[in-house]
């Protein structure tokens, strides 16, 4: 199911209205929803709804789990039929979108995921009712485009990416965080477009491999996509930094946020247009199982 609660006042989040299902209406059958994420184009007057999609209800094995959208011009009153955006046969991709608020929305994802597949990295951006590779020219191909149709951002044939954590744009130019499969450990990876071309840097080490129920996480603070907030394992726990870079990523200073943490710190988030009291969010805890956990909420 997928369903939908609008706030009763703008900009309030302390009272939402009743809640509605929309997955009826938007896919008559194969609904099966994952990872949901609003996005809104004034420009087009629209709010767009983005999820996974498997192609059948009965999970990812043997299916194909595409990117999809449904479409809201009445503000999110009524939804429009899915339409299909990117897909990798039989892989689970995985991916991250953003818009940079006039009417651009940014793509990152991989063609894969989990280790020993050699997931890359790719991007490219919706505009005007038409998707482009990050140099601008346009995608002709009938949705719902491949890994062929994008622009490569990082190749994981020897250290495979697990996911893509984070995209954003600065003017125009796409930021992209992930981190990748090394040996007995996971690097995190900051890559930028110059303009012209993808280059990438290792920001870090995370310090251990992810587990099961925590994935540490690297999220660019989209106010100055040259400053990450990081969850890395160390003296025994994962802890939070935050990270700066003034030359692109080729070198970094850092500062940690928290230290003998009794709980794991893990899954950054910026909040959108934060002010400075309010610059980073993340998750607090030990989850065991994807039913079993007891989280909590932390600001900086």
């Amino acid at each position: 199911h997928m369903y939908i609660r609008i706030s009763a006042n703008a900009e309030d989040i302390g009272t939402f209205a009743t809640g509605f299902e929309i997955g009826a209406s938007i896919l008559a059958s194969g609904r099966a929803f994952t990872y949901p994420k609003l996005i809104e184009l004034p420009s087009e007057g629209a709010i767009y709804l983005f999820f996974r999609q498997h192609t059948t209800p009965d999970g990812p094995t043997g299916t194909t789990l595409q990117l999809a959208y449904t479409k809201s011009l009445d503000n999110g009153a009524t939804w429009s039929a899915i339409t299909r955006v990117y897909g990798n046969t039989g892989k689970a991709s995985y991916w991250q979108i953003d818009d940079n608020g006039s009417g651009r929305i940014d793509f990152a994802t991989t063609n894969d995921s989990g280790a020993g597949t050699g997931a890359s990295v790719y991007h490219f951006y919706y505009q005007g009712g038409s998707y482009y590779r990050t140099d601008g020219t346009l995608i002709s191909s009938s949705l719902p485009l491949t890994p062929a149709d994008l622009t490569l951002v990082y190749s994981g044939a020897t250290n495979p990416a697990r996911f893509v954590y984070d995209v954003s744009t600065n003017g125009g130019l796409p930021v992209v965080t992930f981190p990748v499969i090394t040996a007995g450990n996971e690097d995190y990876i900051y890559a930028s477009w110059s303009g012209s071309s993808w280059s990438w840097h290792t920001v870090v080490a995370a310090g251990a491999v992810s587990s099961a129920f925590i994935e540490g996480g690297i999220a660019l603070d989209r106010a100055s996509p040259t400053a990450c907030y990081v969850s890395r394992y160390t003296a025994g726990q994962w802890e939070m930094f935050r990270y700066t870079t003034g030359d692109a990523g080729a070198s970094w200073n850092s500062a940690q946020l928290t230290t003998a943490s009794s709980a794991a710190n893990f899954y950054p988030v910026v909040p959108r247009n934060h002010g400075s009291t309010l610059r980073c969010v993340w998750l607090l805890g030990n989850p065991t199982s994807y039913t079993s956990y007891n989280l909590g909420m932390v600001a900086v």
